[in-house]
């Protein structure tokens, strides 16, 4: 649902933020989580199964690793809140296609921090050549891949002239475009598909006609409202059985 001539003015400002801006954010949460619990041993009690007696089991503290895993789970932010303010205060569209554009290219980057930091706390290769080296075959492996779908599917819906076929066109490309990066490449399938929607909100006005175009926009537009709904119901379903839990523990307690 974003204008495309809109987004390019405020792309370098989007990438800025979604490439350093998660990356700082990502140090900073694994910082704060370091200061927090990383120094502090982890202690609980369990039944040893052949005495029957309860011994205290103390852990050391989590690997930097695991820090900068959840870093990189919590980097990425979602403008729903901030975009939907920023419209009932009238605020300019540069500034809300800035943030909404910067949470559409931070999805990938904070997926491929976190799963290059889920390869090093699994054990893989710590050393900084090896870890440059997954950034770069993920993101880049991942944005190449994108531009090469676009490119494939813009070839193929030029020559079409049916708005259903088309946009049943973009609907498989896009499902292909993750999977495949996931499944066959092993690049970021995020990431992949986020270059893949991009490129191909702007080729879509050479590609298709007036009519067709119109239809593919409300069509993804209403996908992604669909999609925000779900996520946040079941957000707020998980989120509620878990303060239930909690607060049954804490009473019984």
């Amino acid at each position: 649902g974003m204008d495309y001539y809109v987004f390019r003015k405020v792309l370098m400002s989007s990438i800025l933020l979604a490439g350093p801006g998660v990356g700082v954010t990502m140090f900073l949460c694994a910082g704060t989580t370091m200061a927090l619990f990383g120094f502090a041993e982890e202690c609980v009690k369990e039944v040893d199964h052949v005495t029957h007696e309860e011994v205290e089991v103390c852990e050391e503290q989590l690997p930097v690793p695991v820090h900068l895993l959840l870093g990189g789970m919590l980097a990425a932010t979602d403008p729903v809140a901030v975009c939907a303010v920023l419209n009932d205060l009238g605020c300019p569209d540069k500034l809300n296609f800035m943030i909404a554009g910067e949470s559409l290219l931070n999805d990938g980057t904070a997926v491929v921090a976190f799963m290059v930091m889920q390869s090093v706390a699994g054990g893989c290769s710590t050393d900084a050549a090896g870890v440059a080296m997954a950034l770069i075959r993920l993101a880049g492996g991942g944005v190449c891949w994108g531009l090469f779908m676009s490119a494939c599917a813009y070839q193929g819906i030029r020559k079409l002239r049916d708005p259903n076929i088309e946009i049943t066109t973009l609907v498989f490309c896009t499902l292909a475009t993750f999977w495949i990066a996931e499944n066959v490449i092993g690049v970021s399938g995020v990431l992949g598909t986020v270059v893949f929607g991009v490129q191909t909100a702007r080729t879509s006005f050479i590609a298709m006609d007036e009519h067709t175009h119109h239809a593919n926009h409300a069509f993804w537009g209403e996908v992604g409202y669909v999609a925000t709904s779900i996520i946040f119901i079941l957000a707020g379903v998980k989120s509620r059985d878990k303060i239930a839990r909690f607060i049954d523990e804490a009473a019984n307690t």
